[in-house]
C-alpha cells in the first residue's frame, strides 16, 4: 500500500503558491511520478473526498495501468468522467438496501462494457 502525501500537505515539499498553480492534474502529475520512480506498473486507487479528481485525473491520464478503483464519498465533475454514465435514486444513504434490484442492473450493465 502507498498513500503518499499531496503536494503542499503532510511533510511534502510546499511551492510558493504565487509561482506554483495547485490543481488536481499537478496534484495527479506528482502521484504519477511516485509511482513511476517505484517502479509500479499497474495498481488500483481507492479514492475518497480531496483524492478522487485526482485519481480520476490518474486514471484519464493512465487507464491501462488501473487495475480497480474503489471511490468513496468522492467528487466526480464531468471534465473528469467526460463519457460517465449518471444515474440518480430517490433513496437517500440506503440505496443498497432500497433498490438492489435497480442497482444490480445498473452495475451488470457497465461490467458488459468492461
Amino acid at each position: 500500500m502507498i498513500a503518499p502525501d499531496y503536494l503542499g500537505s503532510g511533510y511534502s515539499a510546499r511551492p510558493n503558491p504565487k509561482t506554483q498553480k495547485y490543481t488536481f492534474e499537478l496534484l495527479a502529475q506528482y502521484v504519477e511520478g511516485l509511482l513511476t520512480t517505484l517502479k509500479v506498473k499497474r495498481y488500483s486507487l481507492y479514492i475518497q473526498d480531496f483524492g478522487a479528481p485526482v485519481g480520476f485525473r490518474m486514471l484519464l491520464n493512465n487507464p491501462n495501468k488501473l487495475d480497480a478503483l474503489i471511490v468513496q464519498n468522492g467528487n466526480a465533475y464531468l471534465k473528469d468522467v467526460p463519457n460517465a454514465e449518471i444515474h440518480l435514486l430517490d433513496s437517500g444513504h440506503f440505496s443498497v438496501e432500497e433498490k438492489p434490484v435497480e442497482i444490480a442492473k445498473y452495475i451488470v450493465n457497465f461490467m458488459d462494457k468492461l
